[in-house]
């Protein structure tokens, strides 16, 4: 039967790793568009507020365009 410290010693380091695996994946996943009009660079919710985003002022050509994935 292993005792505490070395239970501690390697579960609590599996344990945190897990944890960031699934905040990054979810970082990475979590906030997409689903068809909501955002800002192509910044990701600005835009509804409403034309194709000139007030956060950064960048000027979308189309309406089509703020439904795209977030790009530089």
């Amino acid at each position: 039967m292993p005792s505490w410290p070395i239970i501690l010693a390697w579960g609590l380091p599996w344990t945190l790793a897990s944890l960031a695996a699934i905040w990054l994946l979810s970082a990475l996943f979590r906030d997409r568009s689903r068809g909501r009009l955002r800002c192509p660079r910044c990701w600005y919710d835009m509804a409403g507020a034309g194709l000139t985003c007030p956060e950064c002022g960048k000027q979308a050509r189309s309406e089509r365009a703020l439904r795209r994935i977030a790009q530089e």
